[in-house]
């Protein structure tokens, strides 16, 4: 399929086109492309420049005044779609512009191993046809570096599907004519011999390779038929339509005057005795299309018509969206964990001054990298299997229906979901405030960071008023580390010491007046903050945290014999100290006295 556009500014638009050679090979397989475009009669090539724009459709691009031939080479195998742009300027200002794609137009087969040729390939013309229909077949089959013309031989066996085969070295190029109706299946196998003696051999079928229509008789003539370039694009959109019908073998075009008569689906219509014709649309809409034939045959006048449906599809032009709007960002929370992960997405957007309320629309599509996607604003996505995601979040201003603005962000590597066994501390990029639940068998920092890379572990010295540089991790004390990626401390890494001290408590820490860094220990349950700090509850006025990583901001405050309702201020929980504390979080407490924090339960 072909899809294009042209906008022109010389009296007669340019028809942007172009061929390559070859189309089809394996991997690497070598292009050369060739501008065939169409300038029209305005061009003058002493006082204009033509500047080239290829798009390989293999994320590779050639541009260039010196690139009206260029030559590709593709290295992986698949379909490409390949894209030509041509400018023209006068004096350095553009005045001509247009653009031609052709869809999937370069097919790039497998590359062969090593020992794996020969790779054999071939071709048809034409791949259908009304019986007797007469094919060419090329074989396109790729030997090897180590293939000798000059001593080696190839012979070639052609199996045409309609129990008819074609045998010898003289075969590469071989023609079969089909004499019945229906779909055949084409097989060719090459056989490699040196000496006398087969060295290598392969095949290649495909499969319903030919199709064969019933014979026409002389009353089933004309077969009308046409094609048109490109087939889509972005209005105004010129088109180009040929007339390919088949009259016949008794036809004879000096005696017989044939006139064409277009219908282009949008209301308007063209007479014309020629095969060729270009019209341009100039509106949004998919179009029928239809050619009526109107000649005269043994002193009567016969017409017969084709209509395809759906045949031509004109875009709306690209809308010019407001300059630097909209600004898109977002959040995830949390950014990290063990599968299936609950993820919060919050877009962040700033849709300008322009915005409209009243006539415009905000939709946003998020893509979260796992192949599932959202159209909600604010959505939770669970990832169900382990593995490091990027996220995408899309937003589109629509007006009358129409797109008068997008912005799209991409995160890479945003979220990173472990597997369902793995249990610890978990670390997300950025700062993390964190604790241990207990005397650790081994509490070196080495050892429990070994796998998690960091830029520094700090603990706040309330004593001192300053924070310093942590090789222990105690119970008890809450610790910042500023994490350059995700990570985790797994549970066999945080083992309690194996022989704690009879009648010793777990731990305890001095607290001092003013902001203190703590945790708790001697359990890894959720324990309310009540029960947590009793023991100091006549010496503290408020206990905040957990530390919300991807804001730095702390998601509760308990209020140490706070009576009043329980409420929410500024997102965070605001109330009694019953929230619960998490063992391996961090928290800050507000002493209003110097006193000693024990282990829960001590």
């Amino acid at each position: 399929m072909l899809s294009g556009s042209a906008v022109a500014q010389l009296e007669e638009p340019i028809i942007p086109n172009f061929e390559a050679e070859p189309i089809s090979g394996n991997a690497p397989l070598n292009v050369t492309f060739t501008d065939e475009t169409d300038y029209g009669p305005d061009f003058d090539p002493d006082v204009m420049d033509v500047s080239f724009l290829w798009d390989f459709g293999d994320n590779q691009t050639e541009e260039g005044e010196e690139f009206a031939e260029v030559s590709h080479v593709y290295e992986d195998e698949g379909l490409y779609t390949v894209a030509l742009n041509v400018t023209i300027t006068e004096n350095g200002t553009e005045i001509a512009n247009g653009s031609v794609l052709k869809d999937e137009y370069i097919e790039v087969l497998a590359a062969p191993v090593d020992d794996g040729y020969p790779v054999v390939n071939f071709t048809a013309e034409p791949l259908s046809g009304n019986a007797s229909l007469n094919v060419t077949f090329t074989d396109l089959s790729d030997f090897g570096p180590d293939f000798d013309s000059e001593t080696m031989n190839i012979s070639y066996l052609w199996d045409f599907g309609d129990n008819n085969t074609e045998e010898g070295e003289d075969f590469a190029d071989v023609s079969h004519t089909y004499e019945d109706e229906g779909l055949y299946t084409v097989a060719l196998n090459v056989t490699v011999a040196e000496n006398g003696t087969e060295v290598a051999n392969g095949s290649a079928t495909k499969e319903d390779y030919i199709e064969v229509l019933a014979a026409l008789v002389d009353d089933d003539y004309p077969v009308v038929n046409f094609t048109a370039d490109p087939l889509s694009g972005d209005a105004p959109l010129n088109v180009n339509f040929t007339d390919l019908s088949d009259f016949g073998p008794d036809f004879d075009p000096e005696t017989a005057n044939v006139t064409r008569f277009w219908e282009f689906g949008d209301g308007n219509n063209f007479t014309s005795t020629e095969t060729t014709g270009a019209y341009t649309y100039e509106d949004p809409g998919i179009y029928n299309v239809t050619l009526t034939l109107f000649y005269a045959e043994d002193n009567e006048t016969l017409n017969m018509s084709l209509t395809k449906e759906a045949y031509i599809e004109v875009f709306e032009g690209e809308p010019s969206p407001v300059e630097g709007y909209p600004k898109l960002d977002f959040a995830g929370e949390p950014r990290a964990g063990v599968a299936p992960l609950s993820v919060n997405f919050t877009p962040i957007v700033d849709l300008g001054p322009d915005f409209d309320p009243v006539n415009m629309t905000v939709e946003g599509l998020w893509e979260f990298g796992d192949g599932s996607n959202s159209t909600e604003m604010n959505v939770t996505h669970v990832y169900e299997t382990p593995g490091i995601y990027d996220v995408t979040a899309t937003i589109n201003i629509i007006e009358d229906g129409n797109t008068t603005a997008t912005e799209s962000i991409t995160k890479e590597q945003y979220i990173k979901v472990f597997d369902s066994d793995a249990k610890g501390i978990m670390l997300s990029p950025g700062w993390n405030f964190i604790s241990v639940p207990y005397v650790l068998n081994n509490s070196s920092v080495d050892f429990l960071f070994a796998d998690v890379e960091y830029e520094s572990i700090i603990y706040y010295d309330a004593a001192s008023e300053i924070w310093l540089d942590v090789e222990e991790l105690e119970p008890l004390k809450g610790y910042m580390v500023y994490a350059l990626d995700f990570g985790m401390i797994p549970l066999d890494k945080l083992a309690r010491v194996e022989d704690p001290i009879p009648g010793v408590p777990g731990a305890s820490i001095p607290i001092y007046e003013g902001w203190n860094a703590i945790g708790f220990t001697d359990s890894t349950e959720s324990l309310s903050a009540e029960f947590t700090l009793e023991i100091i509850n006549d010496s503290y006025f408020e206990v905040v945290g957990p530390l919300n990583q991807a804001t730095l901001t702390y998601a509760y405050i308990g209020r140490n014999g706070y009576e009043g309702e329980i409420g929410a201020s500024d997102d965070k929980y605001v109330g009694t100290d019953i929230f619960l504390m998490e063992p391996y979080e961090g928290y800050w407490i507000l002493a209003t006295e110097n006193t000693t924090l024990y282990a829960v339960g001590w």
